[in-house]
């Protein structure tokens, strides 16, 4: 697994009735993961500064919209091929890329690289580091479609933390 070496807890809930409603500004799910959060830390030792939301495809609108209304609570934020209405209300700053780039007054991004993953999957990292506050955007991209190519959740882990020694 390309968690455990991290020493990352990956939880993946199911939505509640089978369906997300991230399309409204304020959706009952965002309770949900409250309280899904909340049962983790009871059951696991969280260091409650090292929560990161994400997603894939459909789950990512709701990691977007989660990460709108609770920014305040979590490191970050890691999605894969999805987002939210780009009308869509955010009391954070953790709506799109562009977004982020603006609310933190960030300068001109650069491309730091390129690799291929796989044959006919490419990989482009663009960064953006001359933000205000020490921040920083970077956006990932491949060239793989609708997919999680193999190592590309251990890459954005190691963008975001160390890998755990042992």
């Amino acid at each position: 697994s390309e968690t455990k070496p991290r020493g990352v807890m990956l939880v993946a809930p199911s939505a509640q009735h089978r369906a997300w409603r991230f399309w409204q500004d304020d959706p009952a799910d965002i309770a949900f993961a409250d309280a899904v959060l909340a049962d983790v830390a009871k059951r696991y030792p969280v260091d409650q500064s090292q929560i990161y939301i994400s997603g894939f495809s459909f789950g990512v609108a709701m990691a977007w919209r989660y990460a709108c209304a609770r920014g305040d609570r979590i490191a970050g934020l890691m999605t894969m091929s999805g987002t939210i209405k780009q009308a869509s209300t955010c009391a954070h700053t953790t709506n799109v890329v562009a977004l982020w780039r603006k609310a933190f007054r960030c300068g001109k991004g650069r491309l730091d690289g390129a690799l291929t993953l796989a044959p006919g999957v490419e990989f482009a990292h663009f960064t953006w580091d001359n933000c205000a506050g020490d921040r920083s955007v970077t956006l990932d991209i491949h060239t793989g479609g609708h997919f999680i190519p193999t190592g590309w959740l251990g890459y954005q882990l190691d963008g975001l933390m160390p890998k755990t020694p042992g």
